[in-house]
C-alpha cells in the first residue's frame, strides 16, 4: 500500500488559452487570501476601469487611511467599514522560552470594525 498524499486541489489547465480561461473564472469570493494585484483586478473588471487607475485608487485609500490612524482619527464608511486606533495599556508578559517575566509596553492599535453590508455579505 502506498503511503496518502496531500491533497493539493486540482492541478493548474495545461494550456496558455486554458489557464487564461481558468484565472478569470475565480472570483473574490473563495477561501484563501485575495492579494493586491488580485484586488485590483477584480475591481478594475467590475467597474470597466484600467488596473492602473484602480491601483492608484488603492494606494490613495491606503495613504488616507495611514494619515488618518496616525492623527488618531476615525474613519466610517457606513455599511462598509470603520478604522479607528485603540490603546493597549502596558502589561507584564512571560518569554515562553525561559519563563522569565517581562513588560511588554503599552501601544497603539488599529481597530477594523466591519459595517452591515459586509457582515450580510459573509453570512449570506
Amino acid at each position: 500500500m502506498q503511503p496518502s498524499r496531500p491533497y493539493l486541489g486540482r492541478a493548474a489547465p495545461a494550456s496558455r488559452r486554458q489557464r487564461k480561461q481558468h484565472r478569470a473564472a475565480r472570483t473574490l469570493i473563495r477561501e484563501t487570501f485575495v492579494n493586491r494585484k488580485e484586488l485590483v483586478t477584480a475591481v478594475a473588471e467590475h467597474a470597466d476601469l484600467e488596473q492602473k487607475t484602480v491601483d492608484a485608487v488603492l494606494r490613495s485609500l491606503q495613504s488616507t487611511l495611514e494619515g488618518a490612524v496616525a492623527k488618531g482619527d476615525k474613519v466610517s464608511v457606513p455599511g462598509f467599514f470603520a478604522v479607528s486606533v485603540g490603546k493597549r495599556a502596558a502589561r507584564e508578559g512571560r518569554n515562553p522560552a525561559t519563563g522569565e517575566t517581562i513588560q511588554i509596553a503599552a501601544a497603539n492599535t488599529v481597530k477594523f470594525t466591519a459595517g452591515s453590508a459586509l457582515k450580510d455579505a459573509a453570512n449570506k
